[in-house]
């Protein structure tokens, strides 16, 4: 009923993100564990502000944040929160069509006469298209599934952007560093060098010469 311009994350690329991180051992450092501790705590923090009480999974609102935490592995306080809001913003959307099957169940049942005698894709159908003649739901509905999908991909490009720049930070920083590091050597070697040093001249070049040449040492040919 919905398009979108982006194709939303699987239900197959969450289960191998799952998988991946299943495989993790854990943490092994006590201040890993008590980061991952802290982690636990706060992410079921955030279970309770987003997952609905009597319809709605916290394990599987967990499963899909910790599914995009392996995927992402966010090491900073701001990437962490980018993740979050995929995983939030992917939960919203998932909420939308649960909403919009909803809706066309209610639908279905609203029916009466010979498409109650039609087959269940028929029957679907039908109620579609007696949805969408209400404008408003419709463009409600997409409106909705647009937002949530950006921000999905707003939180990925925002993710990538931090990272960029910190690689041209660490970039920077090594230039310098090389820079600096290549000065100092500069500075030793002419500090070992004596003031009246003098460059050796290079074996085979030849010398330069200032006096002019004289009638005495031009040959006789270099004479006429």
């Amino acid at each position: 009923m919905h398009t979108s311009s982006r194709m939303p994350v699987s239900d197959r690329k969450l289960a191998a993100n799952q998988a991946n991180a299943a495989k993790s051992t854990g943490p092994k450092t006590e201040r890993g564990k008590e980061n991952s501790s802290r982690n636990a705590i706060k992410h079921g923090l955030l279970s309770n502000s987003i997952v609905l009480e009597g319809g709605e999974s916290k394990e599987r609102f967990a499963a899909i944040l910790n599914s995009f935490m392996a995927e992402f592995r966010p090491e900073t306080p701001n990437e962490e929160v980018f993740v979050e809001k995929m995983a939030v913003s992917h939960w919203r959307l998932r909420r939308l069509w649960a909403c919009e099957s909803a809706s066309i169940k209610r639908e279905m049942q609203r029916q009466t006469g010979a498409d109650l005698e039609a087959d269940a894709p028929t029957r679907a159908m039908l109620a579609m298209n007696s949805l969408s003649k209400d404008t408003h739901h419709h463009e409600l509905m997409c409106r909705y599934e647009n937002l949530f999908d950006r921000e999905h991909y707003r939180a990925i490009a925002g993710i990538k952007t931090l990272r960029e720049e910190k690689d041209a930070r660490e970039a920077r920083e090594r230039r310098r560093k090389n820079a600096r590091a290549e000065g100092t050597h500069r500075a030793h070697e002419n500090k070992e060098q004596p003031d009246n040093y003098e460059p050796t001249q290079t074996p085979g070049e030849p010398t330069e010469s200032t006096n002019e040449p004289t009638p005495e040492t031009l040959k006789p040919t270099e004479c006429l």
